[in-house]
């Protein structure tokens, strides 16, 4: 069967090639299809299992209270940071200002700019379109009413209801200032000197929906806004004052689009990094641009069949997910490609012709791609099996790509090269020997023959030298100074980091924005974690209620200091706990009791209104026993230090509670420090999962394809070492030029890194476990490996250096995430490729076949791979043999030279 369908596609290779492009344009013409970008969902709360607390307690919110939850925020921070007295205030200047120009010119101007936004909405605008002006993006709408009718609060304005139906996606916003009747006072920094605009949303802070209301306000805020250059002073932003943005939405947007610019960049940059490394290694330019259309197309094809998919329903695309296909395609296809050439080259050397070539390059490349295959994806299946939804998409994309490739790899591919005929090997296909030119660097550069390449000869034979004649030692010393460097860079690399903020680089506007905000407030007034308190026995409005959760409050903030809490609001304390919110509870106390009776009772129901409002809920199933509580706390909501002082918070809530008078009250969660601690409980339960699933896997696979326990043992065992090594190495490197949360891994990394170099080591393993037996046939047990080194030895550099070279590519990224996993991918697909490739692994096989290892001592003539190294033979194939006249010799640069070369004369 498999020598059937290696002559009809070498006979038939126009009809291939015709349908792979008709498949290709088929894609890219489909009707409606959309883009990577439009299908793809931003944020990574979402992916979330819906079981998690976080997800319960918004649940809980959701059938609690009839007003919309605050997810995330926009923040504008306004400050006089020149100033010793601060914002300018009516005293000082009743013509201008301050806080006149925040509620008289710039809140009217946003909320313009808002609406402006709706109407992009409601005409059906892609949010994509967020990075144009404020009027092309799409924008909020309004949010619900408030409760029971009420009138809204003074100083938090909203946007009239829309006639059209309410997009889920599309955030609801709510502006807020030092007006506000209920939360102005704490807008208000202590020293006067800072003040916040909050614009609130009801989407996740990672929503790409978000995009567009974030521009709106930054057109607003930004050095060439309208408000700076008006020409009326009055609508000008006052000299002096400066306004920078800030809050979750805004650190989202940033976020958001860094990574969708970065998976643009490694799309159209990876081909080009692909042709350098080709072309640098091989210097034929047919045979680069073999590979390079092979992985071209593949990819314009799988991307393309993932955005339908999407668009069906199939599945939910996560933004990003194009950076890991492609890592995966460029190297899959570049090691399949090398294989398949360097058979079709030997095939030319024993004369046949080009079908026969083409078809016997099939058959012998076949089950070496097949087992590459087979192995990325039992550790691309493993990530279907984790709970967080993101990591089961990313195995899925690798899955689709990876299938794609194996087909192209055994179908296109030898189409191509039928096409290219006797060219392919241009400019050698007209030498008798070419025994110079094989190296890395070119024969005819000066410093190539007095230097690198003299001193590559050297390490080249100095290696084979210990391995045949120190194998035990030269293996071990690899393995033990792997084993070491992977034992000490894990220990050193500490913890992993969920700060999204920590993941941008300098001079994003939420970077400056932050800063700026926490120089006058507690880092995390921003973004509270949200206590939901509910307890079918307690009325929430009664005095007993709130009596017990006044009394619970204050408990916890006597322990401000330990767990790290900057206020805490509530019914019994709606304007904090601070000191300078019990002056100003003192201030109004004494402002009411100046009015009359009457007054008073009309201003104090009118104030427990608007509390009861906030804190307690007040949809019919649960009215009024439910009711929140806000914790500020002192650190940013995203970093470290917050999600350890989450979990401290947890546990002495639960005491308190089971102490006092709301014994029995159910505790719920949620906020962006509440979400992030589900997403590293999910995240670190799927990483332990896949610690073992993953090698497992993999071994599994190797031991059915390969045959031999222990060869797949010790392949599975270095790669690990390799990937650990890899992570720790990275995190060491970040450190020293980081502080802070800016230190440590970023929590994606370490899995993604692991399965590309899996999936990446294996493949440079099989190349050389596939060649071993030829030599072998040629040259003896122990010489075969030596010989199946050095011919395979070129075109495992060139994998080994292109994987590098791809994950070169993210460094170049403004995400360190992105840094942290591109400079992981080049330390360990160097060590897989110059370390287990060529010592650890040939050590092993040198041992085994030299009878050093006793009863696991194996024959030379047991083939590798199964039906490997053998197919050479017509009893292998059921080929007839190869016609012996009119050689064709070749010598392709970074292929297997030619058999009747000097080996020894070649650098590696």
């Amino acid at each position: 069967m498999l020598r059937i369908l290696c002559q009809r596609i070498s006979i038939h290779w126009m009809l291939v090639l015709a349908c792979w492009l008709a498949l290709a344009s088929c894609m890219a013409m489909w009707p409606g299809r959309p883009t990577i970008d439009e299908v793809a969902e931003d944020g990574e709360l979402r992916f979330l299992p819906q079981n998690v607390p976080s997800r319960q307690a918004e649940q809980l919110f959701h059938s609690a209270f009839s007003r919309d939850i605050l997810n995330s925020s926009i923040v504008v921070v306004i400050r006089r940071p020149g100033r010793p007295e601060g914002l300018v205030t009516a005293s000082e200047n009743p013509l201008q200002n301050d806080f006149d120009f925040i509620e008289q010119v710039l809140r009217p101007r946003l909320e313009a700019a808002l609406q402006a936004a709706a109407v992009d909405s409601s005409a059906g605008r892609s949010p994509l379109s967020a990075d144009q002006p404020p009027a092309d993006g799409l924008a909020a709408t309004s949010p619900a009413a408030e409760a029971g009718g009420a009138e809204p609060d003074a100083g938090s304005r909203t946007v009239a209801p829309s006639t059209r139906p309410i997009d889920r996606h599309v955030p609801a916003w709510k502006i807020r200032t030092f007006a506000d009747d209920t939360i102005g006072h704490l807008l208000i920094s202590e020293d006067r000197q800072a003040t916040l605009l909050i614009v609130e949303l009801t989407t996740e802070f990672l929503d790409r929906h978000n995009w567009p209301l974030v521009r709106a306000v930054e057109q607003l805020v930004q050095p060439f806004s309208p408000l700076r250059r008006h020409p009326d002073p009055q609508f000008r932003i006052p000299p002096g004052l400066d306004l920078t943005l800030s809050g979750t939405a805004t650190v989202g947007r940033d976020y958001g689009r860094s990574i969708r610019s970065a998976a643009r960049f490694v799309t159209w940059v990876a081909p080009v990094v692909t042709t350098l490394v080709l072309i640098i290694a091989t210097r034929t330019p047919l045979v680069v641009l073999v590979i390079l259309a092979t992985g071209l197309l593949t990819a314009r094809i799988s991307l393309a069949l993932f955005s339908l998919m999407a668009a069906a329903g199939w599945l939910t695309l996560f933004a990003g997910v194009e950076i890991y296909m492609t890592i995966a395609l460029y190297g899959a296809c570049t090691a399949s490609g090398l294989a398949f050439l360097s058979r079709y080259r030997e095939a030319l050397e024993a004369g046949a012709t080009l079908d026969d070539a083409v078809a016997l390059a099939i058959a012998r490349s076949a089950r070496v791609t097949c087992t590459m295959a087979a192995t990325s994806l039992a550790s691309a299946a493993m990530l279907l099996l984790t709970e967080f939804e993101k990591f089961a998409q990313a195995g899925v994309g690798l899955i689709v790509a990876l299938c794609v490739a194996t087909a192209a790899s055994l179908t296109l591919l030898p189409a191509l090269v039928r096409l290219c005929g006797p060219l392919l090997l241009w400019p050698h296909i007209t030498r008798e020997r070419i025994r110079d030119s094989a190296g890395w660097i070119s024969p005819r550069n000066l410093l190539g023959q007095l230097a690198l390449r003299r001193w590559l000869d050297y390490q080249r034979r100095r290696t084979i030298q210990l391995l045949v004649e120190f194998p035990a030692r030269t293996g071990m010393a690899a393995l033990l100074a792997l084993a070491l460097l992977a034992c000490l860079s894990t220990l050193v690399r500490g913890p992993l980091r969920y700060g999204f903020l920590s993941e941008l680089s300098e001079g994003h506007p939420s970077i400056d924005g932050t800063r700026a905000a926490q120089e006058h407030f507690a880092a995390g007034s921003t973004s509270p974690i949200t206590l939901l308190l509910e307890n079918p026995e307690v009325d929430f409005t009664a005095p007993r209620g709130i009596a017990a959760v006044g009394r619970l409050s204050r408990e916890l903030f006597n322990r401000r200091e330990s767990l790290g809490i900057a206020d805490l609001r509530s019914v019994a304390a709606p304007f904090g706990l601070t000191s300078r919110a019990l002056e100003s509870e003192q201030r109004r106390a004494d402002e009411l009791a100046r009015m009359t009776l009457t007054r008073q009772i009309v201003e104090r129901r009118i104030r427990e209104k608007k509390i009861t409002d906030i804190y307690v809920s007040d949809q019919p199933r649960l009215r009024d026993h439910v009711t929140r509580i806000d914790i500020v706390l002192q650190s940013d909501p995203f970093s470290r230090q917050s999600l350890q002082r989450f979990g401290e918070l947890r546990t002495v809530l639960g005491d308190l509670l089971s102490d006092s008078s709301l014994a029995g009250s159910g505790m719920e969660f949620f906020g962006a420090t509440a979400s992030l601690n589900d997403l590293q409980t999910v995240t670190d339960r799927d990483r332990q999962q896949l610690v073992l699933l993953l090698p497992v896997a993999v071994l599994l696979v190797t031991i059915v394809l390969l045959r031999q326990l222990p060869v797949a043992v010790l392949l599975v065992c270095s790669l690990l070492l390799c990937c650990q090594t890899a992570a720790g190495l990275t995190a060491i490197l970040f450190q020293l030029g980081s502080a802070g949360d800016a230190g440590g891994l970023e929590w994606k990394m370490p899995v993604y890194l692991f399965v590309l170099l899996l999936a990446a080591g294996t493949d440079f393993t099989l190349l050389l476990l596939d060649q071993v037996p030829r030599e072998q046939d040629a040259h003896g047990p122990v010489q075969g490996v030596t010989q199946a080194l050095l011919r395979t030895g070129p075109a495992i550099s060139v994998c080994g250096f292109l994987t590098a070279a791809l994950g070169g590519m993210l460094l170049l990224s403004s995400l360190s995430g992105l840094r942290q996993l591109g400079l992981g991918l080049m330390i360990g697909s160097l060590l897989a490729a110059f370390v287990v490739r060529r010592l650890m692994i040939p050590a092993w096989l040198v041992l085994r076949y030299s009878g050093q290892l006793g009863h696991l001592t194996q024959s030379a003539s047991r083939s590798t791979l199964p039906g490997s190294g053998m197919m050479s033979r017509p009893s292998d194939s059921g080929e007839a043999p190869a016609p012996a006249a009119g050689p064709i010799r070749t010598s392709v640069p970074g292929l297997a030279p030619p058999e009747n070369s000097d080996q020894t004369d070649r650098p590696d």
